[in-house]
């Protein structure tokens, strides 16, 4: 993925490759931006992305960044290759497997996230899950390892005392916490839908960070690492039914509650978020970043 600097003062972002058209916004001088595409037609125009903003420029204001190709390997069970370099649903162009062996031009200024490319698949991968085949090249920073970020966000929805609404209405935080899955309509706006997976989602995409995209408590499995002992705010697995069933539930470990058992913060815990005790005995496991 070739990358940009601007060397216009100010350079204007368009919805078509087409001196006139509607401007979708402005970028600066200095401004470093991702080309997305390139217009057949107008070979003198790129399609950008920079932050929230995409569109259209003109190349005579850009001047390509030279970038080394590295290579990298997964080392998650699932990555999300996104359009944008920011976690959403609806972002999502495709998913590499563990193993898979991709090639970066490079890292976004935060450093979290790197443009990939494997085959026809382009866009941007979370750096935490992908290695360097190289050790010549710079790994992905791990500064946020084993950190829990997403249990103040969970932390301050059970103060809002979020819960599903009775009857036929719907609860429009449960259907937020739903379309953040990768479940569709109606599913995703009905707050009868189990919601438990879909809250941690919520909880770990607003902390920056990739979740499971997946409504099936179990899905968290095989996200991240499995840790033996619970530390506060990992994802622990719980089965429901049967160990060897399909069923679970999902959630943030607190604290241990004494004689078997811990407290648990999680969504769809009696229609609501809020603190629940459980016996160790249905743990299916721990998980951490």
């Amino acid at each position: 993925m070739t990358s940009y600097r601007v060397k216009a003062y100010s350079l204007h972002v368009r919805s078509r490759p087409a001196l006139g058209d509607n401007t979708l916004g402005f970028l600066h001088q200095g401004d470093v931006v991702q080309q997305l595409q390139v217009s057949g037609r107008s070979p003198s125009w790129v399609k950008v992305a920079h932050q929230e903003l995409q569109g259209w420029c003109s190349l005579k204001w850009l001047t390509p960044i030279a970038s080394k190709t590295q290579r990298y390997q997964v080392t998650s069970p699932g990555l999300n290759v996104r359009r944008q370099p920011k976690v959403a649903a609806a972002n999502i162009l495709g998913v590499l497997a563990k193993g898979d062996v991709v090639t970066s031009s490079g890292a976004t200024d935060d450093g979290r996230w790197l443009a990939v490319k494997k085959g026809t698949l382009s866009g941007f991968a979370s750096a935490r899950f992908l290695q360097a085949v190289s050790s010549a090249a710079p790994k992905p920073p791990t500064g946020l390892q084993g950190t829990t970020p997403w249990l103040d966000f969970a932390i301050k929805e059970r103060e809002k005392h979020v819960k599903r609404v009775p009857g036929s209405g719907d609860s429009g935080e449960v259907t937020k916490y739903l379309q953040s899955t990768d479940l569709g309509k109606p599913a995703n706006l009905n707050d009868e839908t189990a919601w438990c997976s879909a809250f941690v989602n919520w909880c770990v995409e607003k902390s920056g960070n990739d979740g499971t995209n997946s409504a099936v408590a179990r899905s968290w499995l095989h996200w991240g690492t499995a840790i033996k002992r619970p530390v506060s705010g990992c994802v622990v697995v719980l089965w429901r039914g049967s160990p060897s069933g399909t069923k679970g539930h999902v959630g943030f470990y607190l604290e241990s509650a004494g004689r078997g058992k811990f407290t648990m913060l999680g969504g769809n815990q009696g229609d609501r978020v809020s603190n629940e005790t459980f016996p160790t005995s249905r743990v299916l496991g721990y998980r951490l970043l």
